[in-house]
């Protein structure tokens, strides 16, 4: 178990690098579980996406409704921001990153 270094309190991070593997869909996208380096699933507190594409990514916490759309070139940060996974969508190759803590 990962913790601060100082604390007792678990340091929770999930980082994915990546490029959207199918069109328009979510269902080819995910759902990617928040899991830290030793697999263990934890509730996100922040999450961001940057996209490093040409053309815009989606995502979403629950498969079906879009959370934010995130342009190129642009990131996105959600403080205050609790799930346990997230599912993308977009245009085949973009690539993106995301990260959940």
């Amino acid at each position: 178990m990962a913790g601060t270094g100082t604390t007792s309190i678990r340091s929770y991070t999930f980082f994915r690098d990546a490029t959207i593997a199918a069109p328009g869909t979510y269902v080819a996208n995910g759902p990617f579980a928040f899991v830290d380096g030793d697999l263990t699933p934890f509730l996100s507190a922040s999450v961001m996406l940057i996209n490093d594409g040409a053309t815009d990514v989606w995502f979403s916490f629950d498969g079906v409704t879009d959370a934010f759309r995130v342009r190129p070139g642009e990131p996105i940060t959600h403080d205050f921001r609790r799930a346990r996974q997230v599912w993308f969508r977009g245009t085949a190759a973009t690539p993106f990153r995301f990260a959940a803590w």
